[in-house]
């Protein structure tokens, strides 16, 4: 575990990991040769968080839109506008996320965007795995997704 890439995520995140092999696990990009994190076995990366980070993503946007009497349409769109990966990538650009995440050797230091929304997402998913939807909230808004 990288205790300075750790560092700089949960600086940017402005969240502290209770667990934080939860966060190293979703700084790992697929194919990068991390093939275990703790007792979990890596063979997608940091992809089965980044499944969570997804879904979370949704329920939270989601909620919002609900909370504000929007219309299913409206829900949708907010959805399918923050959840696309040319967003994400954006968004892990921007916070400075990509300088923490563990690439693919065969990419040569180049992180490529569906990599970084991949990161992004788990990011959320760590979260939530660690402190539920209050935490990932947090995570969520330190990166300006919602």
């Amino acid at each position: 575990m990288d205790a300075a890439k750790i560092a700089m995520a949960e600086t940017i995140l402005n969240y502290q990991f209770q667990q934080q092999l939860l966060l190293w696990e979703a700084l790992q990009a697929a194919g990068n040769g991390v093939l275990r994190v703790g007792n979990r076995v890596l063979a997608e990366g940091n992809k089965p968080l980044a499944g969570i980070g997804d879904k979370v993503l949704g329920l939270c946007a989601a909620q919002d839109i609900y909370a504000q009497q929007g219309t299913i349409a409206q829900t949708n769109h907010h959805v399918s506008t923050l959840a696309n990966n040319e967003t994400l990538s954006q968004i892990c650009d921007g916070s400075g996320l990509t300088a923490c995440v563990n690439g693919n050797p065969a990419q040569r230091g180049v992180v490529p965007p569906k990599t970084k929304a991949a990161a992004v997402e788990a990011v959320v998913g760590a979260a939530y795995m660690d402190g539920g939807l209050p935490a990932a909230r947090i995570v969520m808004t330190s990166l300006n997704i919602l």
